[in-house]
């Protein structure tokens, strides 16, 4: 696993100071954004990052932000948090539409208390659409943060053997259980997030045993395409 731009993105933390950050003669407030593909350890590096440099995590994950599906989604534990604050994970009910200007309103606000608190905000998320639309397209943001970007990237034949091994374990907590019980609910905004907008009729009209076959069968088509990219 490797981190690019992170000898620059380095520096910059190093740097990083809670008394200074209130000092506008020292710049610009930092904010550290971790970006990357699904599997890459984003959560992971911010947690980290989190208790090394006394900060909270942002979620800029569009389907985290969303209450339930814990085990689909890969939700970070409260374990798993090890005492950092997390913002915007879990909190939407699944059947609201949270759009980008939602994130960027909300994530803003975030932002700006933990600021307020002399600590470090991090951004953390697949979604990088909901980033842009932060740190590109929002001028209030831009006028009052600099921020540090790290991109996480991993080998495929890494992300291979993580991905094997972590939909079997995701089965094994109650993967198909989960989805089942949400899927009952018809949340169709959250449904429509995850890609999969008819699969609430397939599900409801499919047996216990041959969603758990369908299920496996998609697994078995992820892994084969990851071994065509190695």
């Amino acid at each position: 696993m490797s981190i690019s731009a992170w000898k620059p993105a380095q520096s910059n933390l190093m740097n990083f100071s809670v008394r200074g950050m209130g000092n506008k003669h020292q710049g610009k407030d930092k904010v550290v954004v971790v970006l990357g593909a699904t599997g890459t350890g984003k959560s992971r590096l911010a947690i980290d990052l989190a208790t090394r440099f006394g900060a909270e995590v942002i979620n800029s994950d569009k389907i985290q932000v969303y209450k339930g599906l814990d085990i689909v989604t890969n939700k970070v534990s409260n374990e798993e948090c090890r005492g950092v604050p997390h913002h915007l994970l879990g909190i939407i009910d699944p059947d609201v539409d949270f759009t980008v200007h939602d994130f960027v309103h909300h994530a803003l606000l975030a932002v700006d208390a933990i600021v307020q608190k002399n600590r470090l905000p991090i951004i953390a998320g697949g979604s990088n659409s909901f980033v842009q639309a932060l740190v590109n397209d929002d001028t209030e943001f831009r006028s009052k943060y600099e921020c540090c970007f790290l991109w996480m990237d991993v080998a495929i034949p890494v992300l291979h053997s993580y991905v094997s091994k972590r939909v079997d374990q995701m089965v094994d907590a109650g993967l198909v259980e989960e989805g089942k019980a949400f899927f009952d609910r018809k949340c169709v905004t959250m449904i429509m997030g995850l890609g999969v907008p008819l699969v609430s009729r397939r599900w409801m009209s499919t047996s216990g045993a041959r969603v758990l076959s369908m299920v496996k069968l998609g697994l078995s088509c992820l892994r084969q395409l990851l071994m065509k990219l190695r």
